[in-house]
């Protein structure tokens, strides 16, 4: 800033302007500047933080339930999508009957960190389902089926980010992922 100064002051003689117009007129000029360049970066860095996550391929999601699945009660899956490696992390720990009872509450907490696509599904029955987004940047997918209690399992899966397509079939004990 200083040469840009010393340049105006050797134009003194050369301008119709006065020095303290010229000042002011390149302090506006650096303060825009800087003002611009600043916004710029902010943009940049918001940016960065979903640059470095995965594009999720996924756009079609099936879900079957067989006969006696679940012990023939209606099974609530969730896909779901976390935007940020902690929570990913903490979601990954988490078996499914933990997960559902915290779900709501992470949800509302972490609104724009998570999106979850929830499906219900009975007995039966097959649910097709397009997959819509906010972000298709994720940091995984991963799918929880709400079984009933004294059913064992984790009741979780991480499916691959770069498939298209997932079927998920939900069993008597638990569910099956196939692409």
């Amino acid at each position: 800033m200083a040469s840009f100064l010393e340049e105006l002051k050797n134009r003194k003689g050369n301008s119709s302007h006065s020095q303290d117009s010229c000042q002011k007129k390149s302090k506006r000029k650096l303060s825009s500047s800087k003002t611009w360049n600043f916004l710029l970066c902010l943009g940049f860095l918001a940016g960065c933080s979903s640059l470095d996550l995965p594009k999720v391929a996924l756009k079609k999601i099936i879900v079957s339930a067989q006969s006696g699945a679940n012990k023939d009660l209606v099974t609530l899956v969730h896909f779901v999508f976390p935007k940020t490696e902690d929570l990913y992390k903490d979601l990954k720990k988490m078996d499914a009957t933990t997960y559902f009872a915290v779900a709501n509450q992470l949800a509302a907490d972490f609104a724009s960190d998570l999106e979850i696509i929830p499906i219900e599904i009975a007995p039966e029955m097959t649910v097709k389902e397009n997959v819509c987004l906010k972000d298709f940047r994720s940091k995984a997918v991963l799918v929880f089926a709400r079984y009933d209690g004294n059913l064992p399992g984790v009741h979780r899966e991480e499916l691959r980010v770069r498939e298209s397509k997932v079927n998920i079939s939900l069993g008597r004990a638990g569910f099956v992922v196939t692409y």
